[in-house]
């Protein structure tokens, strides 16, 4: 059974994975195949607050790159610190990779 702060929680970020899905512009049945899931009833789903993915399908999600070279800032996702989406060149991986070449 869910608690009061569970749904809270579940609440703020089924808003913010709506305010990401909805400005990627893509069909939900797209980002699903994307995600790893069969089809987009899935997304819908996620959209109504009804389910939160799983942690697989969020690491993928992290990483779909699209438009102009953006991704999913998940810490944005999880915090609502920062921006909601990162350039491609700002993922940790990146960072990480840098400061080992640099150092």
């Amino acid at each position: 059974m869910r608690t009061e702060q569970d749904k809270k929680v579940m609440s703020l970020l089924g808003s913010r994975m709506r305010a990401l899905l909805g400005e990627m512009g893509q069909s939900d049945r797209a980002l699903a195949q994307r995600m790893g899931y069969a089809d987009g009833t899935i997304i819908c789903k996620i959209k109504k607050n009804e389910i939160f993915p799983h942690t697989d399908k969020l690491a993928k999600f992290g990483d779909i790159v699209f438009g102009p070279g953006l991704r999913p800032n998940m810490d944005w996702l999880f915090t609502g610190r920062g921006e909601p989406f990162l350039p491609v060149a700002a993922s940790p991986e990146a960072a990480c990779n840098a400061r080992e070449v640099s150092g």
